[in-house]
């Protein structure tokens, strides 16, 4: 027990020497954390600034829609009277603070109707709006140019208005920017500088400041802060980048950029970078000073304890690697015959290794058989085999089950009349979807047989509604041929059709073959039988035997038509047969 304290005793010297040790780690976890925290804080800070610059031009927008929607609900209004229509819009327009102008076009962009607030100079509506500038759908909206000067700027609003099947509507209005000036000026104060806040277009034109509207539309689109937009993304792409970056005075800023993609615009934020860093760089200097002389003393002591503990800890370390790489290879003995928890942890490392070795051997097996038989049988199956793989040996038993049989109809025909490659790949979508529906009702693939599908239930779990689960196999195969020959009509110009038979009884199930060659399957009478009836079926029919319809369930048994007792061929007794309805 003493000597198994060696390490804890060697490390509590060292940390009684070097007082100082514990501020190393904290100073450099602090620093990482707080210079984290504090970079953090600032993206945050302009992000939350350009959401609200998003928010103050969403609501102007959707103002001036609603706004717009008001007037286009009134010229829907038959019942009114042209003047008295002309004079309400024009007092709907004239009461709203952020349009001065409506015009009306027909959906094929040509003017109808214009009205202008009382009072207001404003810039008439075109007689022609530009094809790309009208809206697809009923409440869509487009924006288009930004133009006028200070408080005069505004956006072209086209919104769609569709009342029933009848009436469609285009309204076009102009926007007024100016009010946005004073709440962006108020989100800039934050940054430290009204002008901090600027709004820019699609063509990355300053659309407005929080210092106010500029009197032209400088150009931005070459600015430091777009370098770090990867292939200078359109703004109606959804983007957000926070950055470093050189504003036009030539002082480095830190700031952020986010799109608008419903507007083409975007928004940027941005501060000086001696006022962002301050207390990052304050910080900085203060951990910097306790780190360096922390790190003085912890030099001196990890020289003494190095040499006893840096060999074992390396040899560990590349034991851990080569069990990264699944080689599962043992410790070094120079660690485990040590007396120390080093050396008991090299012990555990050999155990562990073992194990994994040895599970891991395990996992390959059963993935192997995973992989084999999931081609064949349903999930929960092979699940069970995995468990048990002893029933995969040769020999069978007696079982109760259901087999169903499902032939393509025509298929020689189908396959003189197209290439081999189209037939393949035609039966292979159709034989992957035969295995789904029935996997997905818990039968079993017994076999394909060139166009024809057997399959069985009970076969390896006996389930009281196995002949219900076949019959509903059967009715899904049926149903999904439907959907998929509409596929193949349009694409190679035929439809299959599937016969299926099915019928109950007791068989012998098990594998069969050789120890190198074995197949998992069903043999009796039943399987004839089942054969038989596919074989009578008609294109697009389900023959059912009255022994599988014993085994139904009374709601499933009554949907099934009586066709009387049939004489199979190659058999005397007569089967009484039943159809499954469509």
């Amino acid at each position: 027990m003493t000597t198994r304290r060696g390490i804890f005793k060697t490390l509590l010297v060292t940390m009684l020497v070097a007082a100082l040790l514990p501020l190393l780690g904290f100073g450099i976890a602090a620093l990482q954390v707080n210079v984290a925290a504090l970079e953090l804080e600032a993206q945050a800070r302009y992000l939350a600034v350009v959401n609200d610059v998003r928010s103050l031009v969403r609501n102007q927008l959707d103002g001036a829609t609603d706004d717009v929607r008001g007037v286009a609900q009134l010229m829907a209004d038959s019942s009114l009277a042209d003047d008295v229509l002309e004079r309400l819009v024009v007092n709907r327009v004239t009461a709203s603070s952020r349009i001065d102008v409506v015009g009306l076009y027909d959906e094929h962009g040509k003017r109808l109707f214009q009205a202008k607030a009382a009072n207001v100079n404003a810039i008439d509506p075109p007689a022609q709006l530009r094809e790309s500038l009208i809206p697809a759908r009923h409440g869509d909206r487009v924006l288009g140019a930004v133009e006028g000067a200070g408080d005069a700027r505004t956006v072209e609003l086209i919104y769609r208005y569709q009342e029933g099947s009848a009436l469609t509507l285009v309204l076009y209005t102009r926007v007024r920017l100016a009010g946005l000036v004073t709440p962006m000026a108020e989100l800039g104060e934050r940054l430290g500088a009204v002008s901090n806040v600027v709004l820019v277009d699609r063509e990355r034109r300053v659309i407005m400041r929080g210092s106010g509207v500029p009197a032209d539309f400088p150009e931005l689109k070459g600015h430091d802060i777009f370098t770090a937009i990867t292939g200078e993304l359109p703004s109606d792409a959804p983007f957000a980048v926070s950055t470093d970056f050189t504003d036009d005075s030539g002082a480095r800023m830190v700031g952020a950029i986010q799109s608008l993609p419903e507007t083409g615009w975007a928004v940027i934020v941005k501060e000086s970078e001696s006022r962002a860093h301050w207390a990052l760089n304050w910080l900085r200097f203060s951990l910097l000073v306790a780190l360096l002389v922390g790190v003085v003393l912890v030099a001196l002591i990890a020289v003494f304890s190095a040499r006893r503990l840096t060999r074992p800890i390396q040899l560990l370390m590349q034991a851990t690697r080569e069990l990264a790489a699944r080689t599962f290879t043992q410790v070094d003995p120079e660690v485990t015959k040590r007396s120390d928890e080093l050396g008991g942890l090299g012990l555990s490392f050999n155990t562990m290794a073992k194990d994994l070795r040895e599970s891991e051997a395990k996992v390959r097996e059963e993935e192997i058989i995973r992989a084999s038989l999931s081609r064949y049988l349903p999930a929960e199956i092979v699940e069970k085999v995995v468990k048990n793989p002893g029933t995969l040996k040769l020999g069978g038993q007696q079982r109760e089950v259901t087999v169903l049989f499902a032939d393509i109809v025509g298929f020689t025909r189908m396959s003189e009349a197209l290439p081999p490659e189209t037939v393949v790949a035609i039966l292979n979508e159709h034989f992957t979807v035969a295995t789904e529906v029935i996997h997905k009702n818990g039968g079993v693939i017994d076999k394909f047989i060139g166009d024809c599908v057997m399959a069985v239930w009970g076969a390896v779990e006996t389930r009281d509604d196995d002949a219900d689960r076949a019959v509903q196999a059967a009715e899904d195969m049926r149903r999904w041929l439907d959907v998929g020959n509409r596929r193949w009509k349009e694409k190679y110009g035929i439809e299959l059709k599937i016969a299926i038979g099915l019928h109950s009884g007791k068989v012998v199930a098990g594998n069969l073959g050789s120890e190198k060659r074995m197949e998992f399957t069903v043999i009796g009478d039943v399987v004839n039988v089942a054969a038989r009836l596919e074989a009578m079926a008609q294109p697009g029919q389900i023959l059912v035997s009255g022994e599988t319809r014993l085994r139904m369930s009374a709601d499933s048994a009554s949907g099934l038509g009586s066709l009387g007792e049939q004489t199979l061929r190659g058999r005397v007794n007569a089967t009484e047969v039943f159809e499954v309805s469509q």
